[in-house]
């Protein structure tokens, strides 16, 4: 069994190896010369054909431009004996829903910062949460590996003309992340779980395997999410 991880740069890549255990061999698809830009037209024929030459049986798309391409050639790549874990599935439980900066600005003071503590989402699903802690002074690439930034920071992200809208979330004094796997009837992740956490998991997965990005706070899931960035 050959694996296609398609990108070594998310920060779940090193975990999902971990948790393959058993695998034949692990590629990650931006290592690769022949791998397709993510910019092709026909991304999902492309990495097809890069799996055939490659001789891969299943593939972890870990962009958000991969797991759409994919997620409608889940069919055509079983034809070729090849499994796909592109899940469709989202659940995110967010507080407030922000379309522009001045949105967000009031939407955060209606949900009570900064004496309530709040984290924000990318709404698509892109990444992880992201609290907003003012005694942050460095923040680093936003929504892959960032894990607080400050309110003045803040606005030097969001505040333009093309804001992306944002979810977000009211959390308790900790936010807990972990990536979660469902392959075949098992569920793994590199941390340990929590017993009611871990019962909410498979609850709400319903046997669409993937790997997921997973956010809790206060013992309660507040976003599962496919693990792209």
């Amino acid at each position: 069994m050959k694996v296609l991880i398609s990108t070594s740069q998310h920060p779940a890549s090193a975990q999902l190896v971990q948790m393959l255990a058993g695998a034949e061999k692990v590629i990650f698809g931006d290592c690769c010369v022949s791998y397709p830009s993510q910019q092709s037209n026909s991304l999902a024929h492309q990495i097809l054909t890069f799996c055939l030459d490659q001789q891969v049986t299943e593939v972890f798309p870990l962009r958000f431009t991969e797991l759409k391409a994919l997620q409608n050639a889940k069919v055509l790549f079983e034809e070729f004996g090849i499994k796909v874990f592109a899940p469709d599935l989202v659940f995110s439980k967010p507080a407030a829903l922000a379309d522009s900066y001045a949105s967000l600005s009031s939407g955060l003071l209606q949900l009570g910062y900064p004496s309530q503590r709040v984290a924000l989402a990318d709404a698509d699903g892109r990444g992880g949460l992201i609290t907003i802690d003012d005694a942050v002074k460095e923040p680093s690439q936003i929504w892959s590996g960032i894990q607080s930034l400050s309110f003045t920071q803040l606005g030097k992200w969001f505040n333009q003309a093309a804001f992306k809208t944002l979810a977000c979330y009211n959390i308790g004094e900790s936010l807990q992340q972990h990536y979660v796997l469902l392959r075949g009837q098992k569920i793994s992740c590199v941390q340990n779980l929590d017993a009611e956490i871990l019962k909410q998991v498979q609850q709400k997965l319903r046997a669409v395997e993937g790997l997921y990005h997973l956010a809790t706070s206060e013992n309660e899931i507040l976003r599962l999410t496919p693990a792209v960035i």
